[in-house]
């Protein structure tokens, strides 16, 4: 299973729920997908540079992961983010992730419907 995310750039504020992040291994592995800022920055007077990374929301399966997933119910951690995504990771389903330079605005709720109907109308 594969999935593609990209640095958060502003003006986007990676505390917005409706913003999916990834956080992934050096592998390019993910780790754990949220509606929080992941990583967390526990001290915010470290000179730790966080990019957060946008989960895009596209993936790539074989047949057989597809199927099992399907099969499978929600999962803690799924029901808590509301992010089907999780129910692979909590049955330990490697989820690949391609970064990529950026991604297309997408329409998740009914302020960013309204976001892009004013982009276009200018």
């Amino acid at each position: 299973m594969w999935t593609v995310a990209t640095p958060i750039q502003p003006p986007a504020d990676p505390a917005n729920p409706n913003l999916v992040k990834v956080v992934f291994s050096r592998e390019s592995r993910a780790l754990y997908f949220s509606r929080s800022p992941i990583p967390y920055v526990r001290d915010r007077n470290s000179s730790t540079d966080v990019t957060y990374y946008l989960h895009v929301g596209i993936y790539a399966y074989r047949r057989d992961v597809l199927l099992r997933l399907a099969g499978w119910k929600p999962t803690p951690c799924e029901i808590a983010e509301k992010l089907e995504q999780l129910r692979a990771l909590e049955h330990d389903i490697a989820i690949g992730v391609l970064v990529v330079d950026r991604a297309t605005n997408g329409i998740d709720t009914p302020e960013q419907y309204e976001e892009f109907v004013k982009r276009r109308r200018q």
